[in-house]
């Protein structure tokens, strides 16, 4: 079978915080080269050009963590100069609050979310927040066991939330509850 032009989409984890350089501000692309000489070190900046080049020559739909998560200011113009052709997820920038483990309780977690749709932003949750029935959730492909086991867990559960009234946890996701009707 042959796909369609741009039939498969891409999603970008960078986890650009892994590769950032506080002591210079920028971004060292051979980070993990034992060997590294320093070569491959770029701003900012200019990381965000390379994205967008990736926008425009690729079908990606959504790049998570495209700089340090203390790296507000390249956020910022990346989201203003193409933050309508594709959807950034901001992990490391955004995560803190909004996890049960560290925010203190599941109505916390309930706010933040409901505090993240009303300021207009999408929520996606991992594999472990999934109840909570954001649109989408992040686990990685099903390629490994583990992997394979955290779809397994999601599938046990959403047919498990099916065959149940809904309250008002479901409630935060108006298209789910047209689902149930």
């Amino acid at each position: 079978m042959m796909l369609k032009p741009f039939a498969l989409k891409i999603i970008m984890d960078v986890a650009a915080s892994e590769f950032y350089n506080n002591d210079d501000n920028t971004y060292d692309l051979n980070f993990k080269e034992e060997n590294n000489d320093g070569s491959q070190k770029i701003s900012g900046d200019s990381l965000k050009n390379v994205y967008k080049s990736f926008v425009t020559d690729y079908p990606i739909v959504s790049i998570e963590d495209p700089f340090d998560q203390n790296d507000w200011k390249h956020h910022a113009k990346m989201t203003s100069e193409i933050g309508e052709q594709v959807q950034f997820v901001g992990d490391d920038l955004l995560v803190t609050n909004p996890k049960v483990n560290q925010i203190g309780s599941v109505t916390e977690s309930i706010e933040a979310v409901k505090m993240s749709k009303r300021a207009g932003w999408g929520v996606m949750a991992s594999h472990r927040r999934y109840i909570l029935f954001f649109a989408q959730i992040k686990t990685g492909a099903p390629c490994r066991s583990e992997r394979l086991a955290k779809y397994n867990h999601v599938d046990a559960n959403v047919f498990q939330l099916l065959t149940i009234k809904k309250d008002s946890i479901l409630s935060l996701l108006p298209s789910f509850n047209t689902l149930l009707i």
